[in-house]
């Protein structure tokens, strides 16, 4: 099963576009945020640490129709960013389309983007506007060179493509959501946009003591952490629920119309989570030992700031809603640095 938490709490202006900590922006305290003030500042503190580690770029690439003038790039824990400004060379109007699905980082695709990329838009004449995209590939990247590249599509519209895709902009906000359709214009050029970047290895803090899994006797189950770990651009958990026999596991099951599920939240009540998703195995696995066990694992792909100390809160899902009587919380302290 598969569960995704995103927090919708920016309001990010045109100018911010091209400065990368503004992908974790936290402007606004949402609805429930505990300690708005706090989360406000932790935020702050956390977009000045990652604006620290962002590379400067000035490399301008040009092909028959666009030009590209790079700013700024960030990879690190197989987290990318890059930002650049886009600029029509021609004397047409020109629609610009690409999608998540079209980059890739050295032949690895992306697996979250997270909803803040801007490369679909509408170029008059000499125009140049700000453009973003951001992502995890869907495996893990070594740290050293690689490449991204990103597939776009460069239309001259008719007049009333360009009627489609003006009306989709004003609807849109910031999102331009429109797709040509015959009629609409035709194709230009087709162009891969190609920035080399180098991956590197970020500072990572593990809430595991010497890395050895966090063991905590639950009510009727035996609690292991086995991964707790916090880089600068995302938090990584795993952990297993031991049941003694095959029938209590399936007796207090992660998954079904009634389920345990767990959550991250911030000890001193902070928001700290823009986007976390978590995943459970199908069905319980028994061990060597002839224990059962359900399998979880989460990653917080995206995130406001970056607190010591985390409530891992699992709680029971009856139906209809989330029971808060069935709470139980361990906390997790990241202070350990993990060892190469």
């Amino acid at each position: 099963m598969l569960a995704l938490v995103a927090i919708p709490a920016w309001a990010e202006g045109e100018s911010g576009i091209l400065y990368i900590e503004n992908i974790f922006l936290y402007e606004t305290a949402v609805e429930g945020d505990q300690n708005p003030e706090k989360s406000l500042a932790a935020n702050a503190a956390y977009r000045a640490k990652l604006a620290s580690l962002v590379e400067k770029l000035d490399d301008v690439y040009e092909t028959e129709t666009l030009s590209f003038h790079t700013k700024q790039a960030l990879a690190v824990d197989d987290f990318t960013a890059l930002t650049w400004q886009v600029t029509n060379r021609t004397d047409k109007t020109l629609f610009v389309d690409g999608s998540d699905f079209d980059v890739d980082f050295e032949g690895v695709e992306y697996d979250l983007c997270g909803g803040r990329n801007r490369y679909k838009y509408l170029l008059a004449p000499g125009e140049t506007v700000d453009a973003r995209f951001h992502g995890v590939p869907f495996s893990h990247f070594e740290p050293g060179e690689g490449t991204l590249r990103q597939k776009l599509t460069v239309y001259a519209l008719t007049e009333e493509g360009l009627q489609k895709a003006e009306k989709a902009r004003r609807e849109g906000g910031n999102e331009l959501d429109f797709n040509p359709e015959d009629g609409d214009g035709e194709v230009l050029e087709k162009v891969t946009f190609a920035v080399p970047m180098t991956m590197k290895k970020g500072e990572t803090r593990s809430a595991l003591k010497d890395g050895q899994p966090l063991v905590v006797p639950m009510d009727g189950y035996e609690l292991r952490v086995s991964q707790a770990e916090m880089s600068e651009v995302a938090m990584r958990l795993k952990l297993e629920r031991v049941y003694p026999t095959k029938e209590a596991a399936e007796a207090d099951p992660g998954v079904g119309e009634k389920y345990w599920d767990y959550s991250l939240v911030a000890v001193d009540g902070t928001t700290w989570i823009q986007a976390y998703y978590g995943m459970i195995s199908d069905n319980a696995v028994e061990n060597p030992d002839g224990t059962w066990s359900w399998h979880y694992e989460g990653q917080v792909y995206y995130m406001f700031s970056q607190p010591d100390e985390v409530w891992l809160r699992s709680r029971d899902f009856t139906g209809s809603g989330y029971d808060d009587s069935t709470i139980e919380d361990v906390k997790l302290t990241f202070s350990e640095e993990k060892a190469d």
